[in-house]
């Protein structure tokens, strides 16, 4: 219990405990049901030939059961429906493994003739429950080892998850500012340097080890139920995540920016002007959002740190403003020459990054504000009472639906999972109670339990989780027996047994656990290593420990869970048949869906459809860089008929695909209006029926459709109005459409069909199909100049006109408000993720594909 549930965090840790203490309730439960049924269980003995018949129904050699009304049917029925129901549910896999392990354990033991049940002798106040009763024992020592994993996380101070994250947040946001100065110094200089390359690599690590803060708040939600305190802090942490994580997604366009800047044409005429006004408001803004991060644990903020909030914020306004007019003026001034795209993106982006980092400051006034209303009103205590215990229900109550939820339970990924494992688990629990001789014993449990605590639900492949639980049982099983081999020579009750002995648990829990914590790869071998490997550690020392039964014992238990993790890989190949290359393959089929129909969705101003499709195409992204690992032709177990697979053409798409994400998120992050406090990357149905994205066009879209294309545009005072939605509208207008729309997604799809056929292709023959054949005779590059002119005629037609009228209101007082910036963005982006099609396009040509 204790190696299974201890974590990194304490809400974590918490959490698995929680999990593992519930799953051995439903078994003990089950089990005291079965008792109260048939109290003597299955227990009995062999009918002897002396023995006297009884209305013959002893027979010589068979069982002749002590409860004359047990049902073995009944037995198996109930053992593998309550293993079916675990399985079924939408159970966390902490609770089902421990809840079928501990089933599978009492069940052979309930059905054995030779043990059935087994009451205690010490009663309880409740009727037929006894204190020392085999089920009783199991969940105290449960209980007691899920606080024992949690008291390790006090110790020697609190590993709380709120904290850690709080830290990666504090770590990150003077990270942001770091580079952020760095690259105005860099951008607003002369000429190209290794300055750049450092940049590059501060960004991608970064990014690398921001991901899992998400994960660690919502874990510390455990804390703050159980400890009942900081739960205002962790949903203040929760939206300042999601800030600082659109400030890093908008480093991916600082970075590309920084590498592309050659520093010539009108270079040096834009940024020199605005640099002052830059580097003033990195200095604030940064400045800002570490304060804003800074004050997120305090629960009390001091009433000058608030001052000092609202004047930075005033200072950050100021300088926004000053940036607006400075970029009008020297973009108009210098942009005939049409090379500041990255001039531009990368104002725009520290625009984004100063109107976040104001919106931080905003969310923690606005925070003490209300502490202070609710303590001057007497209520804090009891509101901050009244919150926990609002999320604990609710927490439980959406933790019985999702458990039960139709939705979860008939999905077919939970399907496979739930048979695959079932039909293991319980051809292994009738092996345990049947095969008899060599290396089994009968009723024996350790295979079909030992399944039950391996169960997963593969990310990537299955041989490779397969092969990892194979060799971290074994070594947990055969480690154990070496350590204990050397300290035989010890004599047991000596001083110095003891201390070696203890020394040597210390030690092995120690480099095996930290394997666990620290290692990407072997992780789940060191769990296996140290989990298995505990409990023939602890076994007292005594005369019979070198003794041959125990040999024997320790090599049959070696040899039944191999050959339960063996039945698994063959049930396992049998019913998933996945390669790694295979998940490779599919994976990114639907990487390549969903970048088609973002870039589908961009020329039907489907900004929700945008978003919803880069969401997925970065969730399929991070599991298809899972296996670049697995898809190595060189781990292959042995050479076979089909060629290898080409590892060097999926790491160069998984590239490319990462930087049309990047583009993608600049385009929603130009396109999308702005909302205080709120993700970019968030949308959901009130946004959409804000923006009017339902069955009939939008306000927008029918302003763009009446609009034709020419000088008169700027007659329109109105379109620096116009919603975000109305810049896809700008970009991908009906001439656009009319013209190449078709064009370019026959080709997106051409390519995307192209390369799953060249990454499935198994053999060195010529690829003949369609898709591969066609690639030839696209001609992306014509298609990306052909949109290139038809952005550039749209910004010209929109761009100098629209930035002379605009007003001076509040709302155009920020990049981030300003239509014609953001278009000039979000054409960059556009025209960028086309590039990228086309690089995709020739990385294709390069394969040996005719």
């Amino acid at each position: 219990m204790v190696i299974f549930s201890v974590f990194r965090g304490t809400g974590t840790t918490m959490m698995l405990s929680w999990q593992g203490v519930s799953g051995t309730s439903f078994a003990c439960l089950n089990m005291l049901v079965m008792m109260y049924i048939y109290p003597h269980g299955g227990s009995g003995h062999v009918c002897q030939e002396n023995e006297p018949l009884r209305a013959g129904q002893c027979v010589q050699g068979e069982i002749v059961r002590d409860d004359p009304t047990y049902s073995d049917l009944f037995c198996w029925l109930d053992t593998f429906g309550v293993l079916f129901l675990f399985l079924l549910s939408g159970s966390q896999i902490n609770t089902i493994k421990f809840g079928m392990s501990w089933h599978i354990f009492f069940m052979m033991n309930f059905m054995n003739p030779a043990i059935g049940a087994t009451p205690g002798k010490v009663q309880s106040y409740i009727p037929g429950l006894d204190l020392d009763s085999p089920c009783v024992e199991t969940f105290i020592t449960s209980v007691f080892g899920g606080l024992l994993a949690v008291l390790a996380t006090f110790v020697p101070f609190p590993l709380l998850n709120a904290r850690n994250a709080f830290n990666e947040l504090d770590s990150q946001t003077a990270s942001i500012g770091q580079i952020w100065r760095e690259s105005v110094v860099y951008f607003c200089g002369t000429q190209r340097s290794a300055k750049r390359f450092q940049i590059e690599t501060r960004i991608d690590t970064l990014v690398k080890t921001s991901g899992h803060v998400r994960a660690s708040l919502e874990d510390a939600w455990w804390e703050s139920a159980v400890l009942g305190r900081r739960e205002d802090t962790r949903q203040l942490l929760l939206t300042m995540r999601e800030n600082l994580r659109d400030m890093l997604d908008m480093l991916y366009a600082v970075k590309t920016c920084i590498l592309q800047e050659d520093f010539q044409g009108q270079h040096q005429d834009f940024c020199e002007p605005l640099r002052p006004i830059m580097e003033s408001m990195v200095g604030e803004a940064l400045t800002l959002a570490e304060l804003c991060v800074n004050s997120a644990w305090n629960s009390q903020v001091p009433e000058t740190l608030i001052q000092a909030l609202e004047t930075s914020v005033g200072k950050v306004r100021r300088l926004q403003k000053e940036l607006v007019a400075a970029y009008q003026q020297n973009y108009i001034r210098t942009s005939r020459h049409n090379d500041l795209l990255d001039e531009s993106i990368l104002v725009f982006a520290l625009s984004f990054t100063a109107r976040k980092s104001a919106d931080l400051a905003g969310l923690v006034t606005s925070r003490h504000r209300q502490q202070q209303a609710l303590e001057a009103g007497g209520i804090g205590c009891l509101l901050r009472a009244r919150q926990v215990w609002s999320a604990l229900l609710r927490k439980l109550w959406t933790s019985f639906l999702s458990t039960w939820s139709p939705s979860v339970l008939l999905e077919c990924d939970h399907i496979k999972f739930a048979f695959r494992n079932y039909i293991a688990i319980t051809l292994c629990f009738v092996m345990g109670v049947y095969f008899h001789g060599y290396v089994f014993t009968p009723y024996s449990p350790i295979m079909a339990s030992t399944l039950a605590l391996l169960i997963s639900k593969y990310k990537n492949s299955a041989f490779t989780n397969n092969v990892q639980r194979l060799l971290g049982v074994t070594l947990g099983k055969v480690l154990p027996i070496l350590i204990l081999a050397a300290l035989s020579h010890l004599e047991c009750n000596s001083a110095a047994r003891t201390v070696a002995h203890f020394f040597a648990i210390w030690i092995y829990i120690v480099v095996f656990m930290f394997m666990y914590f620290t290692s990407p790869q072997w992780s789940l071998v060191g769990c296996f290593i140290a989990a298995f490997g505990v409990y023939p550690l602890l076994v007292p020392c005594s005369k019979t420990m070198g003794n041959d039964d125990v040999f024997k014992t320790r090599y049959s238990e070696i040899g039944q869970v191999t050959l339960a993790i063996v039945v698994q890989m063959v049930i396992d190949a049998i019913l998933l048949r996945h390669t790694p290359r295979d998940v490779a393959v599919h994976q990114t089929a639907k990487l390549g869906e969903a970048l088609a129909l973002a870039t589908k969705s961009i020329f039907e101003s489907d900004l929700p459809g945008v978003q919803a499709a880069a969401e997925e195409a970065r969730r399929r992204l991070v599991m298809a860089e899972g296996l670049l690992v697995e898809v190595d032709p060189k781990l292959r177990v042995m050479e076979g008929l089909d060629s290898p697979f080409k590892l060097d053409l999926y790491t160069s798409v998984l590239g490319i695909a990462g930087h049309m994400l990047t583009d993608l998120n600049l385009l929603i992050v130009a396109v999308k209006d702005w909302t205080p406090n709120e993700s970019v990357r968030r949308t959901d149905l009130q946004e959409m029926s804000d923006q009017g994205l339902d069955l009939q066009p939008s306000p927008a879209r029918r302003l763009s459709r009446q609009i034709s294309p020419g000088p008169n545009l700027s007659r329109l005072s109105s379109l620096h109005t116009l919603s975000g939605k109305g810049i896809l509208d700008v970009l991908c207008g009906p001439s656009f459409a009319e013209s190449h729309q078709k064009e370019i997604m026959a080709s997106v799809d051409t390519i995307v069909h192209a390369l799953l056929a060249i990454l499935a292709h198994k053999t060195e023959e010529p690829i003949l199909e369609p898709s591969v054949i066609a690639l030839e005779h696209i001609r992306m590059a014509r298609l990306e100049e052909v949109n290139l002119h038809l952005l550039d005629s749209a910004r010209s037609a929109f761009f100098d006109d629209l930035n002379q009228s605009l007003s001076a209101s509040d709302e155009q007082c920020e990049l981030t408000n300003n239509f014609g910036a953001r278009l000039n963005v979000a054409m960059r982006a556009l025209m960028s993720l086309l590039q990228n099609f086309s690089e995709l396009h020739q990385r294709c040509l390069k394969e040996k594909i005719f």
